[in-house]
């Protein structure tokens, strides 16, 4: 039978393996995969030992600590889902602001605090990966200060190398388990088409100072029906290699415009791809290749939710997946164990959606009626509690439509999700 925890357990330890041997022409990089060998072992145990309790605690989650960008990327998931504000002129011509204008704060962005906080959590409760994701990461080094406090995780930043400077290069040098992760669309012209004029050679300096100071660095390219061929082709990951990276992250493009459908991979290339990547995993013994959201005919299902991964939107929002916007819970008055407990992961986890067919590419959005409907029964439940009839739970659920935080309305919840109490705090309202 297959068990989903042990098939992730599995595939962290080769990824430690290779990392380990890949690492020696650093020391300061062998001493981070050394250490991070031992803290990830000791993660997989905590989730070994929760799901023998009968509790599932994903190895890895994503965090959107920014809503914030200098870029203006087409199809760009973050912006459609609005959960990522427009830092760009209003003329319209695709230009990136001055790195100056990136001090204004979005006040209902959760604060570097919370953050500390939930990686904490995410420790303690065995999660081993953090994913910092955005807008753009690095737009808050409040926040990646608050993740280098907690070394037992591993972060990749999945950043647009753009605001790489001085400062964030002896970061990352001082803090090895904060792992830069640059986004290219393929060579120079598919980058600049997506991500604007002059990206693609900004950074490729900058990924050529991360490779001379020996920094553990490495890219995300985004798969899509038109460039599939370039980005898994042998001069690609020759000229990748070459430059010093040693991660690789393919992922697959998910169309948050139905005018873009025709850029998703149908399911030979998705098939194609899956074979690639594990011939590459044999043949190219110099890195170390991902891809998202991966072979889910491996897995059985998607990994959403909390049976691999879920998200934590800039405002706090516990989501299902990046692009998958929907949440029942915030983090801003919720523990994670909380957040995975919830009524409206349990019910997406536990009845087989997951697992359930579909045509290919995003289930989450393929299905969007049936995510939606999903949610309003796990409104329903909250609201069939005595406690919380006061309030409608449909006005104080976290929508990011809305843009109105759950931290409006003060709930916790427990082991059993039928019982719930307010905080002193609601006392006010």
């Amino acid at each position: 039978m297959f068990n989903l925890s042990e098939y992730l357990n599995h595939s962290m330890e080769q990824a430690a393996s290779m990392s380990l041997r890949l690492s020696l022409e650093s020391g300061k990089e062998r001493n981070f995969i050394l250490q991070a060998v031992g803290c990830q072992r000791k993660a997989a145990e905590k989730r070994r030992l929760s799901e023998e309790a009968g509790e599932h605690v994903p190895l890895f989650l994503i965090a959107s600590i920014a809503s914030e960008c200098n870029l203006f990327c087409t199809g760009c998931y973050a912006r459609a889902n609005r959960a990522c504000g427009d830092l760009r002129d209003q003329s319209g011509d695709g230009e990136m602001l001055p790195m100056a204008g990136i001090s204004r704060s979005i006040a209902s962005d959760l604060p570097a605090s919370r953050w500390a906080g939930i990686f904490r959590e995410a420790a303690d409760l065995g999660i081993g990966i953090v994913i910092l994701a955005g807008g753009e990461p690095l737009t808050r080094p409040d926040v990646l200060e608050a993740a280098a406090g907690v070394p037992e995780l591993i972060f990749p930043v999945f950043t647009n190398g753009t605001m790489i400077g001085d400062n964030e290069i002896s970061f990352f040098d001082e803090n090895r388990h904060i792992i830069p992760v640059i986004s290219l669309e393929g060579t120079q012209k598919e980058t600049d088409e997506r991500r604007g004029a002059g990206v693609y050679d900004l950074v490729r300096g900058k990924m050529d100072v991360l490779h001379r100071k020996h920094i553990l660095f490495g890219v995300s390219a985004t798969v899509t029906s038109s460039n599939m061929d370039l980005v898994t082709s042998p001069a690609f990951i020759h000229d990748l290699r070459q430059a010093g990276c040693r991660l690789l992250f393919f992922i697959e493009y998910t169309p948050v415009d139905r005018k873009t459908a025709s850029l998703t991979l149908d399911d030979t290339q998705r098939a194609r791809l899956s074979e690639i990547i594990s011939d590459l995993r044999k043949t190219e013994t110099e890195m170390i290749f991902s891809s998202f959201p991966g072979d889910e005919a491996e897995t059985q299902g998607c990994l959403a939710a909390g049976r691999g991964f879920f998200h934590i939107s800039p405002t706090g929002c516990a989501e299902p997946c990046p692009v998958s916007p929907f949440s029942d819970m915030n983090v801003r008055d919720a523990s994670l164990r909380e957040v995975l407990r919830s009524p409206f992961f349990r019910s997406l986890r536990e009845d087989g959606f997951l697992s359930s067919e579909h045509e290919g590419g995003c289930l989450l959005i393929e299905k969007e009626k049936e995510v939606r409907e999903k949610l309003a029964s796990a409104k329903n439940e909250w609201n069939r509690c005595s406690v919380i009839r006061k309030w409608c739970r449909s006005e104080s659920a976290c929508c990011r439509q809305a843009h109105q935080p759950f931290s409006q309305k003060k709930v916790r919840i427990f082991r059993d999700p039928a019982l719930f109490f307010f905080s002193d705090r609601q006392k006010s309202l």
